[in-house]
């Protein structure tokens, strides 16, 4: 039986592609957590000026501790700068999209066997 309920808020896995030189991509992932909003909102996030980054702004909640900043060394903490930084960076935020999408969806992410 299928119930209509609120909208959760869930941790999902992100796979970003890092390009590397000689046109490679090295594969990182990383546990990000999405509020799952209403289609409405979020075609009307897209449709405006700020586009695909109004929609993650607004999707991105958290991120887990497997996020970590440029040293390696410790967990990179979620707050609205590190957030930003996050959104600006290209392959991040395709990692994002399709993440987000895959979970609003109900899509099965993708497993190794």
């Amino acid at each position: 039986m299928f119930r209509i309920m609120q909208l959760p808020t869930i941790d999902w896995p992100v796979e970003v592609n890092v390009p590397q030189s000689g046109g490679g991509v090295q594969k990182h992932k990383f546990t990000a957590r999405f509020e799952i909003v209403p289609t409405q909102e979020y075609e009307a996030l897209v449709g405006e000026g700020e586009g695909v980054s109004a929609a993650l702004d607004r999707v991105l909640v958290g991120w887990g501790t497997d996020v970590k900043g440029e040293t390696g060394d410790e967990p990179l903490e979620f707050n609205p700068e590190n957030k930003a930084q996050m959104l600006r960076t290209p392959y991040a935020r395709v990692g994002l999209l399709r993440a987000y999408i895959q979970a609003a969806a109900g899509q099965e992410a993708r497993r190794k066997n």
